[in-house]
């Protein structure tokens, strides 16, 4: 039995409850994936954000750019595929580990 699913259903939780009231920085994911998924190396780190992100989905929340302001420009919804690969890509061409200053994007619960 993976040790990690607890963890990992304990992480969405609270990423969708916290949803409930902002909205949720990749770079959050990706810390979350080090810190209490384990990821030894980026690529790992880059995996486990992805599989979180695609549970959020699962869950409702949709990624988008924030402009910082009080509004999440919720990116066109083509499936989760779509929006992991974009994400992937995206932090591929950054080289890095996303953050607050570049981001990629942030993640929202969008009024039905």
């Amino acid at each position: 039995m993976n040790r990690l699913v607890p963890a990992v259903d304990e992480l969405i939780d609270g990423f969708v409850d916290e949803a409930g009231v902002d909205f949720i920085p990749l770079p959050l994911l990706a810390v979350a994936a080090w810190q209490s998924l384990g990821a030894r190396n980026s690529d790992e780190a880059r995996a486990k954000t992805l599989e979180l992100v695609c549970l959020l989905y699962e869950r409702g929340l949709r990624p988008g750019d924030y402009d910082l302001g009080t509004t999440l420009d919720y990116w066109p919804d083509r499936g989760c595929q779509a929006a992991l690969n974009r994400i992937e890509r995206e932090w591929l061409a950054a080289g890095q580990d996303p953050n607050l200053g570049e981001p990629i994007c942030w993640f929202g619960l969008p009024e039905k």
